[in-house]
């Protein structure tokens, strides 16, 4: 499934297309530090729209509809594992290297501490 992206710039939204199965909006210059905003439950990405810009100077920052939320897809079952894997997912698709930082609000919270307790495995592991 094709979901639309957003990059800010400073000219306004511009909308890119990314073949990833959760929705999303991107924006900023920061090719270093990678920001990624999880929303709470039953919520979507742009609850980030009004503090995501601020930190585009200096992160590549990502806001992610997770799954069953927003915009994204919908799948069978759900669990915090799950939850935790797709941000990985996202997060490798986009290109990012190493761990990002995330931001969680509520239940995002949860899904981020999943998501680095399952990075801080693999970078263990290898």
């Amino acid at each position: 499934m094709v979901h639309a992206s957003h990059r800010r710039s400073r000219r306004g939204l511009l909308r890119q297309r990314r073949r990833l199965p959760h929705s999303l909006f991107a924006m900023g210059t920061g090719r270093q530090a990678r920001l990624v905003f999880l929303h709470g439950g039953f919520a979507h990405a742009h609850w980030w729209d009004f503090i995501a810009p601020f930190f585009a100077e200096d992160y590549s920052v990502v806001a992610i509809d997770l799954s069953g939320m927003g915009d994204s897809s919908q799948r069978a079952e759900y669990s915090g594992e799950i939850f935790a894997t797709e941000v990985i997912g996202v997060c490798s698709a986009l290109g990012f290297v190493g761990p990002p930082v995330m931001v969680g609000h509520s239940f995002g919270g949860f899904v981020a501490l999943k998501a680095a307790a399952i990075m801080e495995r693999s970078l263990r592991e290898s």
